[in-house]
């Protein structure tokens, strides 16, 4: 299975926003996996977000999530 993962920055919930880097990881012999990631936030988008997808593609599709900033304001 490959796991690829996507990091994004924007000013829109729900929009995956400015692409900020990606991974991509090989699993194999289990139906479940645990990532620990680590990125270094490069945008200066007011939410952070991170898609998962994998291939073979997962029953419920790719997954975005997002965290809103409060430092930032937006207008």
């Amino acid at each position: 299975m490959t796991i690829h993962i996507e990091w994004f920055t924007g000013d829109e919930k729900g929009a995956p926003g400015a692409p900020d880097g990606s991974e991509t990881y090989q699993r194999e012999g289990a139906t479940q996996y645990t990532l620990t990631l680590a990125h270094d936030v490069r945008g200066a988008g007011c939410y952070w977000g991170l898609r998962a997808t994998t291939y073979p593609a997962a029953s419920n599709g790719g997954s975005l999530q997002q965290i809103f900033i409060r430092r930032c304001t937006i207008s």
